[in-house]
């Protein structure tokens, strides 16, 4: 991946790493992949409101990515309340039913 991001990235082309916090996600991998957004994983956003570990490790997260000059989004935001957490945590954007909720298929 790493090589298609350094061919691709001068041609105007942007990467993100999804579900960052699931699985094998790294901070390494921020680091050399040279990504362009870090989309972290919904379930670190679902019930932001009353998960306080949750938002320390989102702090923690949207501080060392920003310092690498990533953009960070907040995937499955579903709440005023979450929203409001996690603008005052310093995410760059969000996606999830709260932010773009459902529209009819015939729109």
């Amino acid at each position: 991946m790493k090589q298609w991001i350094e061919r691709l990235a001068p041609l105007g082309v942007e990467f993100s790493l999804d579900h960052f916090g699931k699985g094998f996600s790294s901070f390494a991998a921020i680091r050399e992949l040279k990504a362009h957004y870090l989309k972290v994983d919904g379930s670190y956003t679902r019930d932001l409101e009353v998960e306080g570990g949750n938002a320390f490790f989102l702090q923690a997260v949207t501080d060392i990515a920003q310092g690498l000059e990533l953009t960070v989004i907040a995937e499955s935001v579903e709440s005023a309340a979450s929203w409001e957490r996690l603008e005052s945590i310093g995410v760059d954007g969000g996606r999830g039913y709260w932010l773009a909720g459902l529209s009819d298929i015939s729109d």
